[in-house]
């Protein structure tokens, strides 16, 4: 793992190198200058980092602490991606209004409202509509008015040659993001026995949490007359 981890260091900076060579780069490095792209990238690898270890977390926690069927996770998880999809045509009209980074700030602290609330309710117990089901609904809608916002907020400032490039690398990004918070999901969750889980699964929450309030900062610093400029 550690040999892993230190090729990766070395293969990034390779590329990075790379990139400021070639005539022609898989990731234009100029583009990371402009600070609405910049921070819009960054506070997407974040934001997923958060997303997919909840995602993850979710479908362990049904399965094998509230002992849900395969099956009867999947509904149960269905409200949330559901809510996301009401709330993100909502967030596109509001990002052209009132700017993107407010927008998806506001998204990523519902998303980290959720992850409050599923420290302070959920239990050992099954209690799926008044504990599981609120949360998951909160966390939903937050991810529903953050993810459109951060493909608006890379790109309204980027001229169109470079639009391609821009949400390629934003995408390169998220997937950034979602492996790492996966990876701290795992380490953090560990192999915990009956009278642990709980705090484990709290553990991952708390790191959700953080993430994503992170998230909603850099989000915050993207300058709003500016994207809005760029979109008009």
């Amino acid at each position: 793992m550690i040999g892993c981890l230190a090729a990766g260091v070395v293969l990034a900076a390779a590329f990075v190198a790379w990139s400021r060579r070639h005539r022609a780069p898989v990731l234009e490095l100029g583009i990371l200058r402009v600070r609405a792209f910049g921070l819009a990238s960054l506070s997407a690898a974040l934001f997923y980092a958060a997303f997919s270890a909840m995602l993850l977390g979710n479908v362990l926690f049904l399965t094998g602490v509230w002992q849900y069927s395969v099956l009867h996770a999947g509904l149960a998880l269905t409200p949330g991606p559901v809510a996301a999809a009401v709330f993100a045509p909502v967030a596109g009209r509001l990002s052209s209004r009132i700017g993107p980074g407010f927008v998806g700030g506001a998204g990523a602290l519902l998303f980290g409202a959720g992850s409050v609330l599923w420290i302070a309710l959920i239990g050992l117990q099954p209690d799926y509509w008044t504990r599981f089901f609120p949360a998951m609904l909160i966390g939903g809608s937050g991810v529903g008015l953050a993810l459109p916002a951060f493909t608006i907020a890379a790109t309204a400032t980027l001229p169109p040659p470079k639009l391609a490039t821009g949400i390629g690398a934003q995408t390169m990004f998220r997937q950034i993001g979602a492996t790492l918070g996966v990876a701290a999901f795992v380490a953090l969750l560990g192999t915990p026995t009956l009278g642990t889980v709980l705090g484990a699964y709290d553990s991952t929450r708390v790191f959700m949490i953080a993430s994503a309030a992170a998230a909603a900062v850099a989000l915050a610093l993207i300058p709003r007359h500016r994207v809005l400029a760029a979109r008009a």
